[in-house]
């Protein structure tokens, strides 16, 4: 969908989203799989957004699988946030997002990650799009 400025953003903001959630996932299930496979003695390490411990006797595709899970999340939170900070700029990216924000925990079986907003007040995901989409269909609304 295009506007006069060009096409809405939010619709690219929805698919890269919807894009490293998937790769995600799919990192899951190839660790989950991983993780059957291998003895618990080789599958020590682990690495997550506070810490990163390594157990050098590790198997190297354990540790790789930990690394590329731990990149796919990183790479999730980043769409997210991107996704957050991205106004519709139509009243059909208004209706993509917010349709968007109530399937995705049902659809994809997480929440989105809550963020600080401006005054390092911890808001959910969700308060953004509908701070965004406000301003977005006040703003359209005027232009009419």
């Amino acid at each position: 969908m295009a506007s006069h400025g060009g096409p809405d953003p939010i619709f690219a903001a929805i698919e890269a989203h919807r894009r490293a959630n998937e790769a995600t996932n799919a990192l899951l299930r190839e660790h989950s799989d991983l993780e059957e496979k291998l003895p618990k003695e080789i599958s020590q390490s682990r690495i997550t957004a506070w810490e990163e411990k390594i157990v050098e006797t590790d198997a190297p595709e354990w540790i790789a699988s930990e690394r590329a899970l731990m990149a796919a999340h990183d790479a999730e939170i980043d769409a997210a946030l991107e996704l957050a900070s991205v106004s519709p700029k139509t009243t059909a990216g208004a209706a993509a997002i917010l349709a968007y924000a109530v399937e995705y925990p049902d659809r994809f079986g997480s929440d989105f990650p809550e963020f600080a907003d401006d005054d390092g007040i911890t808001r959910p995901f969700e308060h953004f799009i509908i701070q965004n989409c406000a301003a977005a269909l006040a703003k359209l609304s005027a232009a009419a």
